[in-house]
C-alpha cells in the first residue's frame, strides 16, 4: 500500500539508500538485494533493543501499537490511524491498538472543565 512520508523520513531513506549502494529495489534488503527474513529482522531488532538498554521483552509489534497510540494522542482521527496502520476497519484499530493512555485520559478530563 502507499503511505505519505514526511520530508525528514524521505531524506533519511535516501541517505540510507546511498550508504548501502542501492539504486533500485528494496531499501532494506539482504546483501544480495533480497527481502530480509522475519527471523533475521527479529534478531536485528533484539540487538537494537539490547544496545538501547530497553526492556528485553519489547517486541517489534510493540512499535506498531506505540505508533497508533501516539497518532491518537496527537488527535489523529481513528479512520486515518486505521488506514496508516493498514487495518481493515477502524474497529480493529480501536479495539486492539489504540490504548487509553494517562495523557489522553487527562486531556479528556480537562476538556470537561
Amino acid at each position: 500500500r502507499r503511505l505519505p512520508l514526511s520530508d525528514e523520513l524521505l531524506t533519511a531513506l535516501r541517505e540510507h539508500r546511498v550508504r548501502t549502494g542501492r539504486r533500485e529495489g528494496l531499501i532494506f534488503a539482504t546483501r544480495d538485494g533480497g527481502p530480509i527474513s522475519p527471523r533475521n529482522l527479529q534478531r536485528h531488532f533484539k540487538a537494537i533493543v539490547s544496545r538501547a538498554e530497553l526492556p528485553g521483552n519489547l517486541r517489534l509489534h510493540d512499535l506498531r501499537v506505540t505508533a497508533v497510540t501516539r497518532w491518537r494522542e496527537a488527535g489523529t482521527d481513528l479512520e486515518v490511524a486505521a488506514a496508516l496502520a493498514g487495518h481493515s476497519t477502524p474497529q480493529v484499530t480501536a479495539g486492539t491498538y489504540s490504548k487509553a493512555t494517562e495523557e489522553r485520559m487527562r486531556l479528556a478530563i480537562e476538556r470537561m472543565g
